[in-house]
């Protein structure tokens, strides 16, 4: 028999995406699972919906709890889990049935420590879309990377995406119970997660099929912009940058300070103009004086240092040079080809 395979689904009221989810985990072509649903106390009806899956399906377990967080949900799921692999997957989002035993073959064969596949975005009524998915059978073109190579496409944007969320991934369980989630962070804790996964020499093999279907909707923690999320965020960044500083890789350190968190400050901010949230506003430009402070800013672009400076002092300014700056860096990528 092959090994179990322990799928972690935490849920906070999600009853209007949850059955969906547990549909696409119950008609996975591997078995051999058991299914942890990890309730984050949630108040609507997502419950009844889950004990009805645990009746149907003996697989399935729901896990009660207070409302403490995902990172304490998918804590509670680590700790229960009894398998070899744990996998991930988010309550409003769905997987193609032959997902798990893809990666499980995979991580049998190459030994890596994290196995994830590429994602399809879809909306909020997901019919075509996993219609789509399910016809993308066929040819499993799949790549191994390395331990390094994992690290510089995490920090430096390299080829291989993916690695910074936790949804899809097919974990070993001994790896993912020596760190686990901060569950301090109410955002970008599966990033974190994922990093210190890293840093202790994880490889990872990925598949280039789209089997991972990532529902898009307003309800997404990640595209809430509240003062809490921002700062769970940044704080999660700024962790990283700092250990990169610390582990003596102070290129990787720069690029992360630029193409994360300046870049993020500065999405926040130009949202916030929107929102007009004043303690959310204050926050980010206190952030962005203290970031011009750090050692590290002084090894960015100098069209970063300018913009971060503009933006935030001068806005109308800041639009006009960052239209010239990136006519430029355009015309500059067309002159070297």
């Amino acid at each position: 028999m092959k090994d179990l395979i322990s799928v972690i689904i935490p849920f906070y009221n999600s009853e209007s995406y949850i059955l969906e989810s547990m549909q696409s985990v119950s008609e996975q072509t591997y078995s051999n699972l058991e299914i942890f649903l990890v309730d984050d106390g949630s108040t609507d009806g997502s419950n009844a919906l889950c004990e009805k899956m645990c009746v149907s399906d003996e697989r399935f377990q729901l896990l009660r709890g207070e409302h403490r967080g995902v990172s304490a949900a998918r804590n509670r799921g680590i700790k229960a889990a009894r398998g070899k692999y744990v996998f991930f997957l988010d309550s409003d989002d769905m997987i193609h049935p032959e997902l798990l035993d893809s990666l499980y073959r995979l991580s049998e064969e190459s030994h890596a420590v994290i196995a994830g596949e590429d994602y399809y975005l879809g909306s909020e009524r997901p019919e075509e879309g996993m219609d789509l998915i399910a016809k993308t059978a066929g040819a499993q073109n799949a790549v191994y990377v390395s331990n390094q190579e994992v690290l510089q496409s995490f920090i430096c944007g390299g080829p291989i995406k993916g690695f910074d969320s936790i949804g899809g991934k097919l974990i070993l369980c001994k790896a993912a119970r020596s760190i686990l989630f901060d569950e301090a962070l109410p955002n970008g804790e599966d990033t974190k997660f994922i990093y210190h996964l890293i840093v202790n020499g994880a490889d990872a093999v990925l598949l280039h099929l789209p089997w991972y279907y990532y529902r898009k909707h307003d309800n997404n923690v990640h595209r809430k912009r509240t003062l809490e999320a921002c700062r769970s965020m940044y704080q999660c960044e700024k962790y990283i940058r700092d250990q990169e500083i610390k582990n003596g890789r102070l290129f990787n350190a720069a690029f992360w300070e630029e193409n994360f968190i300046l870049h993020h400050i500065g999405e926040w901010y130009k949202e916030n103009r929107k929102m007009h949230d004043k303690e959310l506003k204050s926050y980010l430009k206190a952030l962005a004086k203290t970031e011009r402070k750090e050692m590290v800013f002084q090894q960015i672009s100098r069209k970063a240092r300018v913009e971060s400076v503009l933006l935030f002092y001068c806005y109308p300014l800041y639009c006009i040079v960052h239209r010239i700056l990136c006519y430029l860096e355009g015309r500059n990528e067309k002159c070297l080809k």
